[in-house]
């Protein structure tokens, strides 16, 4: 895949390509913006307790899924981390919607994607 891209690049011209990481760039913001919004709104129903519970189940179950299901597609990974989560609140005897889930996993992913591994 990184060949294709670096194909790719070479095969356009340097303001096609300035135009391009501008572009991605905006749509990764833009997509950021969106997700930590979603659930900045959806933070202020949770208490604190249950909110640092939720980031924290999230984030491990984004990691697990991300080690377990390596070839598996974005969509079978999130219902995954999504049940994860849903069966470690039963266990604290929570009940957080299924949307709110799904938004913290969604924003644990996307850090999980931009936080440089080491």
């Amino acid at each position: 895949m990184e060949t294709i891209f670096k194909d790719f690049l070479e095969a356009i011209s340097p303001t096609l390509q300035t135009l391009l990481v501008t572009l991605v760039t905006v749509v990764v913001g833009q997509i950021s913006l969106y997700i930590n919004t979603k659930w900045s709104t959806a933070k202020v129903n949770l208490s604190n307790e249950r909110r640092y519970l939720l980031e924290l189940i999230a984030r491990n179950a984004v990691e697990t899924v991300e080690q377990v299901y390596t070839s598996a597609d974005n969509m079978t990974k999130k219902n995954e981390a999504i049940a994860i989560v849903e069966n470690s609140l039963k266990e604290f005897g929570l009940n957080i919607d299924i949307d709110v889930i799904a938004d913290v996993i969604e924003a644990e992913v996307f850090s999980h994607k931009n936080t440089p591994q080491g």
